[in-house]
């Protein structure tokens, strides 16, 4: 008799590895509220179909090149559909930015569900830097309040009251 050195892994099925690539986002006129154009792709590399046939694709918004400190999660987008070995689907669609943000932005696109095995390390990409522009800001102003001049306790009245924009932004 004798050993292995090595360990074996026995899997009960044979796993995909769906992997992350090709993420693209549109950086010109990108906005603070406004909608923001991504794509990316994703491919199965590993030895078998996945084993499920549903899942989602995460959008993100990150301040790092790496991803890692995400600041807002733009979707999750689910994907119908088993996907074969060396099989791809891409996706293209509108995220809204977050209000107020101004900066040096990353989109990150993970995904996940099916049986991985041990390759679930390259479920996510980044994109390249997208510079976002702050929207400039409505600022509402009620006017003209006219309510009445007396009422009773419990009754209900009619308030009117006027908004205009003061602002710059619509």
């Amino acid at each position: 008799a004798a050993e292995s050195p090595t360990l074996l892994d026995v899997m009960p099925i044979a796993y995909a590895d769906l992997v992350v690539s090709n993420v693209a986002a549109a950086t010109q006129q990108a906005k603070s509220g406004q909608p923001l154009a991504v794509s990316w792709t994703v491919a199965n590399q590993g030895i078998g179909v996945t084993n499920t046939n549903t899942w989602s694709d995460t959008v993100a918004l990150a301040t790092d090149a790496l991803g890692q400190n995400v600041v807002a999660t733009l979707g999750a987008f689910q994907h119908s559909g088993q996907l074969d070995v060396n099989g791809s689907y891409a996706r293209a669609l509108d995220v809204t930015l977050p209000e107020g943000i101004a900066g040096t932005y990353y989109v990150v696109v993970s995904t996940g569900g099916p049986f991985e095995f041990v390759y679930t390390g390259n479920n996510s990409a980044v994109s390249s830097a997208v510079q976002v522009e702050l929207t400039i800001p409505p600022d509402l102003t009620v006017t003209d309040i006219v309510g009445p001049a007396d009422s009773l306790a419990g009754a209900t009245i009619d308030v009117q009251w006027t908004v205009r924009n003061a602002g710059a932004g619509n």
